[in-house]
């Protein structure tokens, strides 16, 4: 799974190159995040994503990537599993291209700006969910979101978006590295997004009101450091709009599943 399209729109583009993670059989979904790309003309790499629903059996090939749980349980969504692959199978894709940094989204992304002033960091989120967690924490640190998740700042509760999402976020090439060698150690046993969450803010010591997600994290992965420079981007340039991923979590299945011959 290599670039499947390379489209250019315009020579100078403001932004790095737009790697967009979709599957096949939503084209109409990928053309909506092509279209939002192409105003803002940036070069576009069309990612072959993982299809759970139609290429199952090509998860086992991948087992070993997963761990022992998922989110502290036995079982595991296919599609959880095939996102969080996709995503890796863009990080490599990157990497190959011999680019220095690039913008992931999905294709239920829109990019809504041709401008980044891009941090010194290593990840930075470009999603709308990850800009107001960071106006209602009161940083664009990812260590000090994590950290107020832990103590208790529950989202939800807030009326905001339950995940980090992995619908748009900027990467260097030495953040796509880490990404892809701590994932292969750290091994799949949560969600991509909360994933580079904890790449970019560490895991901290929850509190008995964090969010079920930062408990879980803390359980399966213990106290763990930043490996990555990490903030938000204010104001987000990445939103959904495009409808429900084409990279649906689809059903759920237990992980022994995948170790039978």
């Amino acid at each position: 799974m290599v670039f499947v399209a390379v489209k250019r729109c315009m020579a100078r583009a403001r932004l790095p190159s737009v790697f967009v993670i979709s599957i096949r059989r939503n084209q109409s979904r990928l053309a909506r995040a092509l279209a939002s790309c192409a105003v803002h003309g940036v070069v576009v790499h069309v990612i072959d994503g993982i299809d759970a629903d139609h290429d199952f059996h090509k998860l086992k090939s991948y087992r070993d990537m997963l761990g022992p749980d998922f989110w502290g349980g036995p079982e595991i969504k296919p599609g959880a599993f095939a996102c969080f692959l996709s995503h890796r199978v863009a990080w490599d894709a990157f990497l190959r291209s011999g680019e220095e940094r690039a913008i992931f989204i999905e294709d239920d992304g829109l990019l809504t700006s041709g401008r980044f002033a891009a941090p010194n960091s290593d990840l930075v989120f470009l999603n709308a969910r990850m800009a107001a967690w960071s106006r209602a924490v009161g940083s664009t640190a990812a260590e000090d979101i994590v950290a107020a998740l832990a103590v208790g700042f529950d989202p939800g509760a807030r009326g905001l978006a339950l995940g980090p999402g992995g619908d748009g976020y900027f990467m260097t090439r030495h953040g796509a590295m880490i990404a892809s060698e701590h994932s292969r150690v750290d091994r799949i046993r949560c969600g991509v997004d909360w994933y580079l969450l904890m790449l970019g803010g560490g895991v901290n010591d929850p509190s008995s009101s964090a969010p079920a997600e930062v408990k879980s994290l803390w359980d399966m992965y213990g106290s763990k450091k930043p490996v990555l420079s990490s903030r938000v981007a204010e104001p987000a340039i990445v939103r959904t709009g495009a409808g429900p991923s084409s990279i649906q979590h689809s059903w759920t299945v237990p992980i022994s599943d995948f170790f039978e011959t």
